[in-house]
């Protein structure tokens, strides 16, 4: 299946598609006894404001369980893409580039997330975070590792939308982790 714009499937979704260019799908379907599957699955959205890549197998399409994917979203637009698809006007500001990069496996009543890596930038300001789920669904398992860096106190007077005492350069790393129903931080270094 091939669309240059998601716009022509609002025929069928009334109108809440984006208007997304460059969907590519395509995959492999089979009964395995008497279970479907999916096989060497391929989505591809190649937006100018967003690209998004998909590759995996759905064990059984039905339940949809058994799903084990590999996912990449890259943005270099983010507020521009936020405002054209979703008709968003911020009031706060986000960073311009985004990306994206996980494994998925399980099915719709325990995902796990394997392999997270996610990047934000803007002018002065990275954002880094590494981690994992057992089960992004009941939010168990979860291990982050986070690092940030701003050089300019403007920018972090920007996002907190609150004036910050002037400084050159900002790190922060460390680890958040979920445990029962909460979230805990530890080795958190500000320098």
């Amino acid at each position: 299946l091939e669309a240059d714009d998601l716009g022509a499937f609002n025929v069928f979704a009334g109108g809440l598609i984006p208007p997304l260019q460059g969907l590519s799908i395509s995959m492999s379907t089979g009964l395995k006894g008497d279970v479907l599957a999916a096989h060497d699955i391929q989505i591809a959205l190649n937006d100018p404001d967003l690209q998004f890549a998909l590759s995996g197998s759905i064990g059984d399409l039905i339940a949809l369980s058994s799903i084990d994917a590999q996912l990449e979203l890259n943005s270099s637009t983010l507020v521009p893409l936020l405002k054209r698809t979703a008709g968003l006007s911020l009031d706060y500001p986000l960073p311009e580039s985004i990306s994206l990069k996980s494994g998925v496996k399980g099915n719709l009543d325990k995902l796990a997330i394997e392999g997270l890596l996610l990047e934000a930038e803007d002018h002065d300001l990275e954002v880094k975070v590494n981690g994992r789920a057992e089960d992004i669904i009941a939010q168990q398992g979860i291990e982050l590792a986070v690092d940030a860096r701003v050089d300019e106190s403007e920018t972090l007077s920007r996002y907190a939308t609150v004036d910050l005492p002037e400084f050159d350069h900002l790190s922060l790393s460390g680890r958040i982790f979920s445990v029962d129903e909460t979230f805990k931080a530890e080795a958190l270094t500000l320098h």
